[in-house]
């Protein structure tokens, strides 16, 4: 009973969180599973927890309709928390715009097809990407050959032409430096302007000594 309690209390915080912060409708969410050991595994027949509910005050009921994913902010959470799915549908969408992207392409100028492929392809890439930081290569390799195309597209090079040259002087990070960089910025805008508050408050600096070296700050 202490546990359906609690759990209750979370979705219901969860449930207030988004009618306060969100124009979507809270009862179309959708109950997702996580960590395959944990304390509810005695309530169900799969051994797994929900973070995401239907309806906060039928506990029983929103445990026992888990889903193997659930979509939140257009992203898609799956029960490994890999992002399979979030990444896959990132990159099919990519792909369907650099394809129509080609279709125009001679007929825009060099800084018109870059300003089209940043605005529509690339800002999709950067949605919400540090929530991919210490994902698989794999993960990272299918939103990197979507990268790659559109980089082909906009420098109108053959489909097995290597990137690298282009995203260089496209002025485009990769994928993977593109979620560490938003992470060092966002960790530098907290230690100096101590905004947002809510992140300025997990984050604490400590001193390490090293021999023969003063002490350098680090988080």
């Amino acid at each position: 009973m202490a546990v359906a309690l609690n759990c209750s209390f979370c979705f219901s915080t969860v449930r207030e969180f988004n009618c306060a912060n969100t124009r979507y409708d809270v009862s179309k969410y959708s109950a997702a599973a996580f960590s395959k050991s944990c304390q509810f595994s005695h309530l169900l027949s799969k051994k797994s927890v929900a973070i995401l509910v239907h309806q906060p005050e039928t506990v029983i009921y929103v445990l026992s309709s888990l889903s193997s994913s659930s979509s939140n902010f257009f992203i898609n959470i799956d029960s490994n928390l890999r992002f399979d799915c979030h990444v896959r549908n990132v990159a099919k969408a990519c792909n369907f715009h650099t394809r129509a992207l080609r279709h125009v392409r001679s007929l825009l100028t060099d800084n018109v097809a870059q300003t089209v492929a940043c605005s529509i392809v690339a800002s999709r890439l950067d949605y919400c990407n540090a929530l991919l930081s210490g994902a698989l290569a794999a993960t990272f390799d299918k939103l990197q050959r979507a990268q790659n195309n559109l980089a082909r597209v906009v420098c109108q090079s053959r489909g097995r032409t290597d990137a690298r040259p282009m995203l260089h002087s496209l002025h485009w990070l990769p994928v993977w430096q593109r979620v560490t960089y938003k992470l060092a910025v966002l960790t530098h805008k907290v230690r100096s302007t101590a905004a947002p508050t809510y992140l300025s408050e997990l984050v604490q600096t400590r001193a390490v000594h090293h021999l023969g070296f003063c002490a350098l700050p680090m988080l």
